[in-house]
């Protein structure tokens, strides 16, 4: 794995992976529908969702656009480094399915 720089080390540890504007959207919408209840991040549950329901057996998880290719929004692919990026998208992509 090549070195990484401290500036880009910086700017990937910034990348928040609790409470994102995204998962706390589908928090306000499950609470509005009258859905309380969940817990977040619970560690017993296989891959740790973002959003679960222990008793009815369900799990949420609230994916980013950038990190898994949303096929809804027009991304850039990024200049450097271009092989890495490729491979990490796709294993994200074939662990989402």
């Amino acid at each position: 794995m090549p070195e990484v720089s401290a500036a880009t080390r910086r700017v990937m540890q910034a990348n928040k992976s609790k409470n994102t504007k995204p998962e706390l959207k589908v928090r306000q919408a499950l609470r509005e529908a009258g859905l309380p209840g969940y817990r977040l991040h619970w560690k017993k549950c296989a891959g740790r969702p973002d959003i679960c329901y222990p008793g009815r057996k369900i799990a949420i998880f609230v994916n980013g656009c950038f990190w898994h290719r949303c096929p809804h929004c027009n991304l850039s692919d990024p200049k450097s480094n271009v092989e890495f990026w490729h491979a990490k998208f796709e294993r994200n992509r074939a662990r989402d399915t």
